[in-house]
């Protein structure tokens, strides 16, 4: 399949509101432009400057002031941030504290801004003069910092719940083509699990405390996962994650908690342009090796000898002979499917600016990522587009408008790629690829056909092509009341769009295999008829919002008030059709009547149309810093559910005591190293209305689901296929959505202003009236399924912490950061049918035990002589040998079997998860590097990485299984006492152990090496020869080394697939950032 050029992105007419409003707003420009510069006695009235006359042109000189910033003790601090307050303006001190700031006309009345970690920022007038020496004070910044909380901001310090957030600039250390990695283990709390790498899939689980998906809210409007995936992190000024009660102000969806994204905006100051860029290469990160033909044949024979009642090798030393001479090619199949390395490239440009009436912010965004697959058939490209715009209509009336705009596309052939992998995988090293050694002729494969390399080739089998395109936007205005200090009022309306083509084009296709005696070649035709189909889905949401809005300080009392009305409404349609073809062209005018469908997906996720409704309250109060309180409600409604059954109230209350704010402790000197310590508790209910619409109606489904080869169920009438229907099941009218109670007590503590840190929750969630079906169900006769019923629940529970230390030393300054989670899930009550014997009921009763822990045998080694297998306490089959595995009699009855089953392993989910992150600069060098890892989770192989040569006598096998049992002389009889054995990790060919048992189970806990930037960037003094305000470059690293007991494939790598998902990723970059 050739690659098409890539289509810009700006197609459509609103194209021109991203590009050309902000063109309109009015920019800073300096005396002297064109058609700009007022009369020179007008500036010199104005200003009070002086001039130089060149012969035609006005030019103002600039002010050069310098100064030195010291800390408390007196001593110079280095790289400390000084700029003019509200522009572009600033520069860094150098190692002894000195700054120089050449000021353009105009400034000379400006403020001066210092800022340096560990320090309060500081403010200076300028008031003429051009020496300036400032002294800071300790303090620890975060304290002050603003953070984005649900519908509206609050410092820090007075936050009363479980809230966490991150700086854009910290999410971008981590370079990924999906946000939700990047933020991997730089969030307490936060689980991310990368199940696959494929470019343009975003198939991760992500969740918040082990809860579930969460919410996101990008620029306060609720969107989609899809939305957050692809977001361009460049765009991102930081992210909040609301993690207990607080979340409940977002109601029915909030549940598993919210994930607040903010995007940057513009300031007051002259034009800003950024360039972020990268190139990078990926590799394959766990990809298991395979046999060669000799150790396959060697396999092959131990698993015929295996045989308690005798058998001979199936391959005899002239066959290993001939892949030794040359005589015979074994067939290295990882070179042939999947490349050294695969290219990846992100691009970022944005500009930003303003003046005291209007500021603007436009991003641009660009991606392509290359697949591992040597055919350069899977790829992902995306383009990304943003403007936020600020502007004043009129003195208290301020407008901000929202646009974004993404489009991407993965293009992959036919097959999928974890068919791909399974049939990498699957193939025997004795199976050539071409037939005679021709590359143009594809060997038809001894495993049902398959050829991985005729599956990677789009050209020859056919496509599947995705386009994704998503339009999001948002206008508000607010108007500050008059005569009301700290009263507004504010409207918002967004309107998102979404659209999603599916071109798939299934091509006939032919394989060859070599007759030596005739030297022909036979053929095998593939995939016969060829068949197109084409999906599109169309998806819309609109939201309207009004708010009041209060916000007053007197004395040492501050409150906030917001009292909001939201309505919202999404639309899902789509459709699908398709029809088999007469010649191999991908349009359907080439198509004709047989296999033809023209139908659509009627699932919940494909055509609905919800609306939900909302009253929102809160309530913030502190007093004087120390006492603080948080009360909130949420009034939901929602259209999925029966009448009476649509409203709930979701209230929460959150409070906080800064103890450190109290005098008796302000007073102790013992406690002066206490910078800040606040206790906090919060408790509340929220929903969710994720269950399927309008169940409360009788209806049927149309047409009914399909099956493997996409075909809908029905029959043909007349020569004519018509879809058929199917009961939608019974009604139930009381179903609504399920409620969930959280609480959290936690813990913020800061000592020597800063220097340390810790953050600590103890939370809990309980959720009652999950939705299943009674147990039992009815006669099929009925011709119904049982409707779903609000009456399961379970409990989760847990804590996490962040321990954090930062310090400067001269030139070198530091930050780090422990993070640390553990999140568990009791089911409280799960519907089951009648309970049979008390072992039957300890097996399978569900309720009040742990989620995510699993029975199996217990290992207890291998057998290790003749002699051990006969002292066995327990009954053991004829065909055991020296190696086989040995299972502990658990219930103590004389017998393993099932009985002996018991609680040894859990999921695969981990429930723990622990990270480091330190970050340091010295002079004009910057490092970070993050350790992330997991622990309390288990894998449980399957299939290829189970059991050796799985599947048909043909079939290969993963090289991790020559560490076994065996036999010094590969013809010795293993039954034979008088056998001499090579130990080793596996038993001898042709037994595996149960699936669950703990031989099959390995501990999943890895630490990694997630992700590693070292940066440089150029002096100030060198850039500003140059008019830049700064160059950096950067080499990252991600994924670059994994401990782990896991082995031969990555400990993320999911194994509900039998590890068959495309791999996950190591990569290295390079790449430069650019702001002038």
């Amino acid at each position: 399949m050739k690659r098409k050029p890539a289509y810009w992105l700006c197609t459509t007419a609103w194209c021109t509101t991203f590009l050309v409003l902000p063109l309109l707003v009015p920019i800073h420009t300096r005396a002297g432009s064109a058609n700009t510069a007022p009369p020179e006695k007008d500036l010199i009235k104005t200003y009070g400057l002086n001039f130089k006359r060149p012969p035609s042109n006005i030019i103002v000189a600039d002010t050069v002031i310098n100064g030195k910033v010291v800390g408390p003790d007196g001593a110079p601090l280095s790289n400390a941030s000084v700029s003019v307050k509200g522009t572009s303006i600033g520069t860094t001190t150098n190692t002894q504290g000195e700054f120089v700031l050449s000021l353009p006309a105009g400034n000379g009345t400006g403020t001066l801004l210092v800022t340096s970690v560990g320090f309060a920022d500081f403010e200076m007038k300028l008031d003429g003069r051009t020496q300036y020496i400032m002294k800071l004070t300790s303090q620890s910044k975060d304290l002050g910092e603003v953070v984005v909380v649900g519908y509206g901001t609050q410092r820090r310090a007075n936050i009363t719940g479980a809230v966490s957030s991150i700086k854009g600039d910290d999410i971008i250390t981590t370079r990924n083509e999906n946000v939700q990695n990047m933020i991997t283990g730089k969030i307490p709390g936060v689980r991310v699990t990368q199940r696959t790498s494929e470019p343009g899939s975003f198939n991760n689980n992500f969740d918040i405390r082990a809860m579930g998906s969460p919410l996101v809210v990008i620029d306060g409007i609720p969107r989609t996962m899809d939305d957050f995936q692809r977001i361009d992190p460049n765009d991102i000024e930081n992210l909040s994650v609301l993690k207990d009660a607080s979340a409940a102000i977002y109601g029915v969806r909030a549940a598993n908690g919210v994930v607040l994204v903010t995007t940057k905006r513009g300031a007051n100051n002259r034009l800003e342009l950024n360039y972020s860029g990268s190139y990078g290469w990926q590799i394959p990160s766990g990809l298991p090796a395979t046999l060669n033909a000799e150790q396959y044949m060697t396999l092959r024979n131990e698993q015929a000898m295996h045989n308690v009642n005798g058998a001979s090798p199936i391959f005899t030393d002239a066959d290993f002979e001939a892949y030794r001479n040359g005589t015979k090619k074994s067939t290295d199949w990882y070179p042939l499917v999947f490349a050294n390395s695969a290219a990846q490239t992100m691009h970022n440009l944005s500009a930003s600016g303003g003046n005291d009436k209007t500021s603007y912010y436009i991003g641009l965004g660009y991606q392509f990522q290359n697949s591992f697959f040597k055919s350069n058939d899977l790829t992902y490209e995306k383009y990304n587009v943003r403007s936020n715009i600020t502007t004043k209509l009129a003195d208290r009336l301020t407008l901000d408008l929202n646009l974004s705009g993404i489009t991407d596309q993965q293009d992959r052939p036919y097959q999928d790629s974890w068919w791909i992998v399974r049939s990498f995988w699957r193939q025997g090293p004795q199976i050539p690829a071409y037939a005679n050694d021709d590359p143009t002729k594809p060997y038809h494969g001894l495993i049902e056909g398959d050829n991985p390399i005729s599956f990677m080739n789009a050209d020859l089998t056919g496509w599947k092509k995705y386009n994704k395109k998503f339009f999001t936007s948002s206008a508000s205005l607010k108007y500050d009341v008059p005569g009301v200090p700290g009263l507004s009022l504010k409207g918002l309306f967004s309107y998102d769009y979404f659209v999603s083509s599916a071109d798939l084009f299934q091509k006939e296709y032919v394989q060859y295999r070599y007759d030596e005696a005739s030297q022909t070649y036979p053929t095998f035709t593939r995939q016969s008829p060829n068949r197109i189909r084409r999906e599109a889905y169309f998806k819309t949401q609109t939201l309207t919002q009004a708010s009041i809005n209060y916000d007053k300080k007197a004395g040492r009392h501050s409150v906030q008030a917001l009292l909001l009305g939201e309505a919202q409404k999404r639309k899902g349609d789509n459709f699908f059709a398709q029809r088999d073809m007469v010649l191999p062209l991908p349009y359907v005018f080439a198509g004709i009547a047989e296999g033809q469908q023209a139908t659509m997906n009627a699932g919940a996720d494909g055509l609905y149309e919800t609306t939900n409704m909302a009253l929102v309250g809160k309530l913030n109060y502190n007093f004087s810093s120390k006492y603080l309180a948080e009360f909130l409600f949420r009034y939901d409604g929602s259209s999925k559910f029966a009448p009476g059954s649509q409203w709930g109230f979701f209230p929460a209350a959150t409070a906080g005591w800064r103890i450190s704010e109290e005098e008796f402790f302000k007073n102790t000197a013992a406690l002066d190293f206490i910078s800040n310590f606040k206790i906090r508790g919060s408790y509340g209910k929220t929903g969710d209305d994720g269950a399927s619409s309008y169940q409360f109606i009788s209806g049927y489904n149309y047409p009914t689901a399909t099956d493997r080869r996409n075909f809908t169920g029905g029959y043909v009438f007349d020569g004519s296929f018509n879809a058929s229907a199917d009961n939608k099941g019974i009604p139930n009218p009381n179903i609504t959505w399920f409620t969930a109670v959280s609480s959290d007590v936690g813990v913020d503590i800061e000592l020597w202003n800063g220097k340390l840190g810790l953050t600590a929750d103890y939370f809990s969630r309980r959720r009652d009236g999950l939705l299943a079906q009674r147990a039992g169900g009815i006669p099929t006769v009925v011709g119904a399924a049982l409707p779903q019923e609000n009456i399961n629940g379970d409990r989760t529970y847990g804590w996490d912490m962040e321990i954090s230390h930062r310090n400067r030393l001269g030139d070198f300054s530091y930050n780090a950061r422990a993070i640390f989670s553990l999140a568990r899930i009791k089911r409280l009550y799960v519907e089951r049918g009648a309970i049979g014997s008390s072992w039957s009921n300890w097996v399978n009763n569900q309720n009040n035990r742990l989620q995510g822990v699993h029975r199996g045998l217990q290992g207890d080694g291998q057998f290790t002589s003749w002699e051990d297998i006969y002292n066995s306490p327990y009954y053991i089959g004829r065909g055991t040998v020296v190696g086989d595995y040995r299972f502990e009699d658990w219930n103590g009855d004389g017998e393993v079997n099932g009985l002996d089953e018991h609680p040894i392993h859990y999921n695969q989910a981990p429930w723990m998860n622990f990270s480091f992150n330190f970050d340091a600069s010295y002079k004009g060098f910057d490092l970070n590097f993050l350790l992330q890892g997991s622990g309390m989770g288990s894998l449980i192989y399957g299939e290829q990485l189970r059991i050796p040569l799985w599947g048909s006598g043909e079939s290969g096998a993963m090289e991790q299984f020559m560490d076994r049992w065996h036999p010094v002389d590969p013809k010795a009889d293993p039954y034979s006492q008088g056998t001499q054995w090579v130990p080793g990790r596996f038993a001898y060919t042709g037994v595996t152990p149960p699936e669950t048992s703990s031989f099959n189970v390995e501990d999943l806990t890895y630490l990694r090496l997630k992700s590693i930037e070292l940066g440089y960037t150029v002096p100030a003094s060198i850039l500003k020869r140059v008019k830049l305000k700064n160059f950096r470059v950067f080499a990252n690293a991600y994924n670059l080394v994994t401990f782990s007991k896991v082995k031969n494939v990555d400990p993320e790598h999911p194994a509900d697939t039998f590890g068959y998902l495309y791999p996950l990723n190591k990569s290295v970059s390079v790449g430069l950032n650019i702001k002038l």
